[in-house]
């Protein structure tokens, strides 16, 4: 899937459809200004006021998700990811919930979008490639596929690790890759994965 998006995105935006949307086309959206916000210039030129507006905006979507989770429609997001034919019987519209899914999703990566266009000060179609797609794949397995905070945690731990290996220079990726392999086998549930195992455990049964 990941690679039928990739290679959907990239035409799409380089073509007609994405010069109509404001994508610039094969050329992309250049020298787009840094966001400026009481007399604080926030780019990749004045790292450490960004870092903490990075942090706040991170927190901030990390929030809006857990709320919706914890929320009733997260209660049938849930409902339809287990078992749609049986959340259905009990009135839950899969397009209503499916459409809120896509629009909540939709306006969170608008946001972190265009905080990046203005972080890197450009947008291209060419940054839409299988590397990012790949490393994204990785986070999410990393961290816990489909459970909440897994794919913070494994962005977290994925840059972290990669970082620390930077070192190894042109060896970094194949280790990267080897280390990542290891902690799907032995951790098909991720990182989060650990932990909710060890909550179950220790919750009393009445």
């Amino acid at each position: 899937m990941t690679f039928g998006v990739h290679m959907a995105l990239q035409p799409t935006l380089r073509g007609e459809i994405g010069i109509a949307l404001g994508s610039g086309g094969s050329v992309g959206l250049l020298t787009i200004p840094p966001i400026r916000i009481l007399g604080y210039t926030f780019s990749s030129a004045n790292i450490v006021p960004t870092f903490y507006l990075t942090l706040l905006v991170s927190l901030t979507c990390v929030l809006i998700i857990m709320f919706a989770i914890k929320s009733y429609w997260g209660t049938a997001f849930l409902a339809l990811k287990d078992s749609k034919d049986f959340a259905m019987s009990l009135g839950i519209s899969a397009f209503k919930y499916k459409l809120m899914v896509f629009a909540l999703t939709s306006f969170l990566t608008g946001i972190i979008g265009a905080y990046y266009g203005h972080f890197y000060g450009v947008l291209s179609f060419r940054m839409l490639d299988m590397d990012l797609f790949s490393i994204l794949m990785v986070m999410m397995l990393v961290g816990g596929l489909g459970h909440f905070p897994g794919a913070v945690v494994g962005a977290f731990l994925v840059v972290a690790g990669s970082e620390f290996m930077a070192p190894l220079g042109a060896y970094r990726a194949v280790a990267m890759g080897a280390l990542v392999v290891i902690l799907v086998l032995a951790l098909p549930n991720g990182i989060i994965g650990i932990f909710q195992k060890r909550l179950a455990n220790h919750v009393p049964v009445n």
